[in-house]
């Protein structure tokens, strides 16, 4: 259940970027007003949809394609973000978002060591970013440099102790290195920083999840729900808790909360191709649907 997907930040961020005063071709305006309307919304595939438009020789040609990889990132193909990502840097190899994109592509695919250099890269270019330092230092956590990696956080935490996506990579680093605890105290934190975010309850059942308190976890990812719905990792990995805590599916309601989730991670656009298996699967093996106690139809 990798914590590697947009927050409503990263959102933000690029929808900035759509936004800003270098946009002035005619051509691109249109199709990138529109991606910028369905980013704001979560509404990625229309964004993709949308951004695609814009014609490989367009002089905004390079914020689109680093808008593909920031939707294909929260949909879940990580493969195709660093495509994207790439594409963008042809045309700006110095643009930072892009660099920390590559990088952050490349570390969901478990290329720790590969991610390194494009982040180091962005972090250069832009000290100030508190997320890309956190993607740095949990890049260089995987790649074996624990001490660097831990002082990169370290410094992002505090620059941004109420940032979403600095919690998270907090939290994941943590939870990399079997620290249970230490992941409790950043969500936690986060939580006291940033009240009324999605992402509080969210890190809490992430942390509850892996230290094994089941029922806890699945209300914490429902709390986040009720004040998100978008947020595609709560249903993905809710969905897969239900269901992993209920191998042989007798469990009803499980089975009627993991449909309910599988089917909402799969309106929302979301592409892991391991969790639409498991979907296309569990709705095989019961029938194709369930009734709302979870029981077959």
């Amino acid at each position: 259940m990798s914590l590697r997907r947009l927050t409503t930040a990263t959102l933000a961020l690029a929808v900035s970027l759509l936004a800003s005063p270098a946009h002035a071709d005619e051509t691109a305006r249109a199709p990138l007003d529109v991606a910028m309307e369905h980013l704001a919304q979560g509404r990625f595939p229309e964004a993709l949809a949308a951004v695609e438009a814009v014609p490989a020789d367009d002089p905004a040609a390079a914020k689109a394609r680093y808008v593909v990889g920031e939707v294909q990132l929260a949909l879940g193909d990580a493969s195709a973000a660093e495509a994207a990502f790439r594409a963008a840097l042809e045309k700006k190899p110095d643009a930072a978002p892009a660099l920390a994109g590559l990088g952050r592509a490349l570390l969901a695919q478990g290329k720790a060591d590969e991610a390194v250099e494009p982040l180091s890269k962005a972090v250069g270019k832009d000290a100030a970013s508190a997320r890309t330092r956190a993607w740095l230092g949990l890049a260089r956590s995987r790649a074996g440099k624990g001490d660097e990696g831990r002082k990169d956080l370290a410094a992002a935490s505090k620059a941004a102790p109420a940032d979403a996506e600095v919690a998270r990579v907090a939290v994941e680093e943590r939870l990399d290195a079997k620290d249970v605890e230490g992941a409790a105290k950043a969500a936690a934190a986060f939580g006291r920083a940033a009240k009324g975010s999605a992402m509080g309850p969210f890190l809490t059942a992430f942390v509850l999840d892996r230290a094994g308190k089941f029922d806890e976890a699945i209300a914490a990812y429902e709390k986040a729900l009720s004040i998100d719905d978008r947020l595609l990792d709560a249903h993905k990995d809710l969905a897969i808790l239900c269901i992993a805590q209920n191998r042989v599916y007798t469990d009803t309601v499980r089975n009627a909360k993991a449909m309910k989730h599988f089917a909402r991670y799969a309106e929302l656009g979301g592409r892991d191709a391991t969790v639409l298996s498991v979907y296309e699967s569990l709705k095989s093996f019961l029938g194709g649907s369930v009734s709302g106690d979870g029981s077959r139809r």
